[in-house]
């Protein structure tokens, strides 16, 4: 399923972008599952 492309204005004066990825953000999505990953292995370890 895809996201219709819907834009929105912060508070702060950004405009942020909400949409499906394609292949033009794969090394995007690529990158944030990377850190994610890293991320939540640290935090799997501070409840040992």
């Amino acid at each position: 399923m895809r996201i219709k492309e819907q834009k929105y204005l912060l508070p702060d004066g950004r405009e942020v972008t909400i949409k499906s990825a394609g292949p033009e953000d794969a090394m995007k999505v690529k990158l944030l599952r990377e850190a994610s990953a890293a991320e939540t292995h640290f935090m799997a370890n501070i409840f040992e």
